[in-house]
């Protein structure tokens, strides 16, 4: 039996797509991994050269060996050889004149190691390739030397030390990412136009934090993320700069010993490290804060009075200590909290994680008393949940059941006057203990203007019971409940507020 001439449904011959204007057809191409996107050029005469003119291009490694299916041992040396090939003809074929942004992101460790037998002599190569990159006109420059899954837990071993290159940065270049290699900035005087710059694992040589910020004028942003010094102590002073904000993380294995800055015009500062409390001078034009201390050390943290006195003048403020009390100056005896703390005037929005059993809440209700124009306030309980990692069964049931001693604030600690701007309250990973309850009631008896109050309790539940197992279900529910009836049963001296329960 003959078949059938299939009919053209109209349109359906004709590559509609193809017909397309080239600006539209780029705009597609830019949705679709670069790889794929080169691979368009097989098509047809009209795609051949559509790839050449894309204004961004990311050249990944790991993105290049899932497109073309390279996953076994014995193509490690095929797959790596194959990708600096491919990005070498990209960049060497692309006609677009400037760039919006270049990525290249691949492990340099392939290119000096020796594994699975196979030897890679990729230097020169990779060399190349480098240098081809560092002196692309291009506004966003990303260079990540690594394998993603290690920038968080760095080795520091195997690491690139960036060529020297008379055109780098090129001078289109506003936005510099560098990870996982070796930097001397004082090599490289073309830093003229850089606005922003992240630095993630990069080993940094003396003073390259300091020329990075007194030789870019333009210099706005800087992020220096578990990268490594050639001491333990990070003083930055640069009274001239026109920096902004500031993003400094220790790394996980070596924490800063000494932290100070000082730059006058700097408006948002961000901080992490295991026990080191950081200097801030000069803050007058401050607003943004965040300082995060791990303290898994057990160290003796030092007071926090002085950190507070250079944040006086911010306006958002997140702080993460492990130990408030040891931290958190509070006088005792006849005038029971009354705080040592400065006033924070300009303070409206206030992010903390504590835990609100014993003195943890005393403190708190001080940071509240000394921030007389506070609007929001967001609470982390999150503390609760790292130590479950260290206790038994047992121990957990008894600290979700039975009552916890906490000192309840006297009627005169926060007067009505001290937190009349507070509008809106959010609290975190909340059980239902004696302390955080006593929190949210004085908290409701003196917010005179609280328009919301928002209770996340089943997240911490749901922690509970993946910890304890379905055993305790019904414990954990009967002990929610509660909580929850707890909760609603109070009262507020606002006549617009809202109880929300999560």
């Amino acid at each position: 039996m003959a078949k059938k001439p299939r009919k053209n449904v109209k349109g359906d011959g004709e590559d509609q797509i193809s017909s397309l204007p080239d600006d539209v057809l780029i705009k597609i191409l830019c949705l679709v991994p670069t790889e794929q996107a080169l691979t368009t050029s097989f098509l047809s005469t009209r795609w051949k050269s559509l790839w050449t003119f894309l204004p961004e291009l990311d050249l990944d490694y790991i993105s290049f060996c899932k497109s073309f299916n390279i996953k076994y041992l014995d193509q490690i040396r095929k797959r790596f050889h194959g990708f600096l090939e491919f990005a070498g003809y990209v960049l060497t074929h692309h006609q677009l004149e400037h760039l919006h942004r270049l990525r290249i992101a691949f492990d340099i460790t392939h290119a000096t190691r020796k594994k699975y037998g196979v030897k890679n002599n990729y230097a020169p190569e990779v060399c190349r390739l480098v240098r081809f990159a560092m002196g692309r006109n291009c506004s966003t420059l990303d260079l990540q030397l690594s394998d993603p899954r290690k920038v968080c837990d760095p080795t520091y071993h195997g690491m690139y030390n960036m060529p020297p290159c008379k055109s780098f940065p090129h001078q289109s270049v506003t936005h510099l990412s560098l990870t996982n290699c070796k930097l001397t900035v004082s090599k490289y005087r073309n830093f003229l136009s850089v606005k922003i710059v992240k630095l993630t694992t990069v080993e940094l040589r003396k003073d390259s934090v300091y020329d990075l910020v007194s030789k870019c004028p333009c210099l706005e942003e800087l992020h220096v993320i578990h990268c490594k010094f050639p001491s333990s102590s990070f003083e930055l002073s640069c009274p001239e700069s026109s920096l902004r904000c500031l993003v400094l993380k220790s790394r996980h294995d070596e924490d800063f010993s000494h932290v100070s800055v000082n730059i006058p015009t700097l408006w948002r500062f961000k901080y992490k490290g295991a026990s080191c409390c950081p200097s801030i001078n000069n803050a007058e034009n401050l607003i943004e804060a965040e300082i995060k201390l791990d303290s898994y050390r057990r160290t003796e943290l030092k007071c926090l009075d002085n950190l507070l006195k250079d944040l006086r003048n911010v306006q958002v403020l997140i702080l993460c200590f492990r130990c408030y009390k040891k931290v958190l100056p509070v006088t005792t005896g006849t005038n029971s909290g009354t705080s040592l703390l400065p006033q924070l005037c300009n303070l409206k929005n206030l992010s903390i994680t504590v835990s609100l059993v014993g003195n943890e809440l005393l403190s708190l209700m001080c940071l509240l008393r000394n921030s007389p124009y506070l609007e929001t306030l967001f609470v982390d309980l999150h503390e609760y949940d790292d130590s479950l990692r260290y206790q038994c069964t047992e121990n957990i049931i008894s600290s979700v059941c039975n009552e916890d001693e906490v000192t309840i604030p006297e009627p005169h600690f926060l007067p009505s006057d001290c937190i009349v701007h507070l509008t809106k309250i959010e609290i975190n990973n909340f059980q239902g203990l004696k302390g955080e309850m006593e929190f949210v009631k004085v908290m409701l008896q003196s917010s005179l203007s609280l328009k919301e109050i928002v209770i996340c309790i089943s997240s911490r539940y749901e922690y509970l019971k993946e910890s304890l197992g379905e055993d305790h279900d019904e414990v954990l529910q009967k002990k929610k409940y509660a909580a929850v009836e707890s909760l609603l049963a109070c009262t507020c001296v606002s006549p617009d507020a809202r109880i929300l329960i999560k």
